[in-house]
């Protein structure tokens, strides 16, 4: 393995706990400060953007297997396939959620929004 995937797994495995730890804690406020339901809404939103980073380390695992027998074009096709995966399976999440499920959208909305928060957070202090 490459200097490179190793700093980009050991940071994708940052940000994976850093939103773990801020979904959680913004599902528990809205457990405690609200009912079972919102809380059940919040916990969904951070599961969306958690699954978001899943798809992208499964992606880059799979990047990381074909790199040295690949072209440009393949490369290509794979980070538009990544995109378009972790797009749709973020809209059909919140179609589950929304449609299905009819969970409030306030708290599913500020759930998911915390989970990409911790992106930014996960940044902080990360040395390469």
């Amino acid at each position: 393995m490459s200097y490179s995937a190793r700093i980009t797994r050991s940071f994708i495995h940052r940000i994976m706990l850093a939103q773990f730890v801020v979904v959680l804690v913004t599902a528990g406020y809205f457990f405690i400060t609200a009912d079972l339901e919102t809380g059940l809404a919040a916990l969904f939103g951070g599961i969306i953007a958690l699954v978001n980073t899943l798809l992208l380390r499964w992606n880059f695992e799979r990047a990381e297997r074909i790199a040295g027998n690949s072209n440009a074009q393949q490369n290509l096709k794979l980070l538009y396939k990544t995109a378009g995966l972790r797009l749709f399976s973020t809209i059909g999440l919140f179609v589950l959620a929304l449609g299905v499920l009819r969970l409030p959208p306030e708290p599913l909305f500020i759930g998911f929004v915390a989970g990409l928060a911790a992106l930014l957070v996960s940044r902080i202090g990360f040395k390469k």
